[in-house]
């Protein structure tokens, strides 16, 4: 059995080079998990754009590669396919 202070929710937030992380830990079942993170996720997009709070993402480039980059989950368009049987 968990104790009380295990099932409230939590938030941490680090700071890195170029951005803030802001992770939240919550319980809920297994089945509204992903309904209860969209919820949270767009009620903070919210909140952050209504204060004019401008939020960056961090984008990849993959035009013209023929390999992925080493150690990269990234694959080439074309460089991943599945064997037949």
């Amino acid at each position: 059995m968990l104790s009380p202070a295990e099932v409230e929710p939590r938030s941490y937030i680090r700071l890195s080079d170029g951005d803030i992380e802001i992770v939240g830990r919550f319980v809920t079942a297994v089945r509204t998990a992903r309904a209860a993170k969209d919820a949270i996720t767009r009620a903070v997009v919210e909140r952050l754009q209504s204060s004019d709070i401008p939020v960056a993402y961090k984008t990849y480039s993959v035009d013209g590669l023929d390999e992925p980059p080493s150690g990269s989950r990234l694959c080439a368009v074309g460089a991943h396919r599945a064997s037949a049987g």
